[in-house]
């Protein structure tokens, strides 16, 4: 234990801590940096924004007309589903008569 505190002791002695005085100059400096890393941060930010909602009504276009498209195919099937039980619960063929389609 006494040999772990010594040696602890010897490289805490030859490593010396190093403190680094920073003058107000040097601070704002730094302070103007950052502010202008921040502006460009919020244009980017804006930017990213910007693009997303022109991403977004793209998407939103595409999924309309897609789903305007579902509804018109399913019209398109739902009478003929109903056209296809005209003709099977009709009395007379359906080939002869025109009315069963416009029933």
């Amino acid at each position: 234990m006494k040999r772990i505190i010594i040696t602890l002791a010897f490289i805490a002695s030859i490593h010396p801590v190093v403190c680094r005085a920073q003058s107000a100059g040097d601070l704002i400096e730094q302070l103007v940096l950052d502010f202008q890393k921040l502006q460009d941060l919020k244009a980017i930010l804006q930017d990213m924004y910007t693009s997303y909602k022109i991403l977004d009504q793209g998407y939103t276009r595409i999924k309309d007309i897609a789903q305007g498209q579902f509804n018109l195919h399913k019209a398109f099937l739902d009478g003929l589903r109903k056209r296809a039980w005209i003709c099977l619960h009709w009395k007379k063929p359906c080939s002869g008569s025109r009315s069963a389609w416009y029933g």
